[in-house]
């Protein structure tokens, strides 16, 4: 059902207009409870947020914290992603994808292509993993599936 969602600037905007060719791509992300508080507390404090001392103290507390989730939280998590896409007349297409956590399915991925590229699946130059392996590269992954809505 509907969420809430938070659009992001991430690298998978370079990425997806290279292997599908559309150029008016939106990524979101559904942020976590504790995400969304901290969010709406950054945005309420601006002014006190802009003051040198006050950024260098939360860079040194963002430091302390943990570079990733937990092996546990990677162990038990899961990620969802959903993608619509419409053409000139209206019609859509949607699917949902799920995986594991984002950490982890990043390992697995990276491995599986790097194993694809010793045995000999590459193309020269700069290439996503879709225009290397094909498009369906990431329902080889345990425990991903894709449901066409």
């Amino acid at each position: 059902g509907p969420v809430t969602g938070l659009q992001i600037a991430w690298g998978d905007l370079v990425t997806a207009y290279r292997s599908t060719g559309i150029a008016n791509i939106e990524i979101y992300v559904v942020p976590s409870t504790v995400w969304r508080t901290i969010l709406r507390a950054c945005a309420s404090w601006r002014g006190p947020l802009s003051v040198p001392f006050v950024q260098r103290t939360l860079r040194a507390l963002i430091r302390a914290l943990p570079n990733g989730p937990t092996a546990r939280a990677r162990r038990l998590g899961h990620s969802v992603v959903w993608g619509e896409a419409a053409d000139a007349e209206g019609r859509t297409a949607t699917s949902r994808l799920r995986a594991p956590e984002a950490y982890t399915l990043t390992a697995i991925t990276a491995v599986a292509a790097a194993a694809l590229v010793l045995r000999g699946v590459h193309r020269p130059g700069f290439q996503t993993p879709a225009l290397v392996f094909g498009s369906d590269f990431i329902l080889g992954v345990d425990g991903v599936s894709r449901e066409d809505l």
